[in-house]
């Protein structure tokens, strides 16, 4: 091989590595966009929840998305749909959700992290109070839920602080 093609591969890997693996850089929608789409999601679920249906709640959730909570994991939009819809008939009539977002942020083009509390308060029965995380992602033109944490305050059940 010539001295100049060696000069000339190492120059272009030289200018080319540093752009290898990199990630496009973040195109940011505004905070106020990315609370209309929580908003959005959280008002979605909320609606689902009260009535009490499964099928509506797992078309929030990507196809391969996971869910935690109680201890397990769900994987893939099916099986969340199951296991929502069988947990679900157990709810006593008069139940309702509220979620209130605390911070949500963007972390890339596609995807938003969101922190909220929710409230399931039913008739005669202490209210629960539970931290959820959630990771949407833009798949297409609709932010769908990929993951969902959510996580029981045991030692927050009772009244809510106004």
């Amino acid at each position: 091989m010539k001295f100049s093609t060696i000069i000339a591969i190492t120059i272009f890997v030289m200018l080319n590595v540093g752009s290898i693996g990199q990630a496009e850089p973040i195109k940011y929608i505004s905070q106020r966009t990315v609370d209309a789409v929580v908003k959005e999601i959280d008002d979605e679920y909320v609606q689902a929840f009260g009535a009490r249906d499964a099928k509506a709640c797992a078309k929030l959730f990507t196809e391969n998305a996971t869910l935690y909570s109680g201890g397990s994991v769900l994987s893939g939009q099916i099986t969340i749909e199951k296991i929502v819809s069988n947990s679900w008939t157990c709810i006593p009539e008069g139940t309702k959700l509220e979620i209130v977002p605390i911070t949500s942020t963007q972390v890339a083009s596609d995807v938003i992290v969101t922190h909220s509390i929710s409230y399931i308060t039913s008739p005669g029965v202490p209210m629960e109070i539970y931290a959820y995380t959630m990771v949407l992602m833009k798949e297409e033109n609709d932010w769908k839920i990929a993951a969902n944490q959510t996580t029981r305050l045991d030692n927050k059940v009772g009244k809510r602080d106004e």
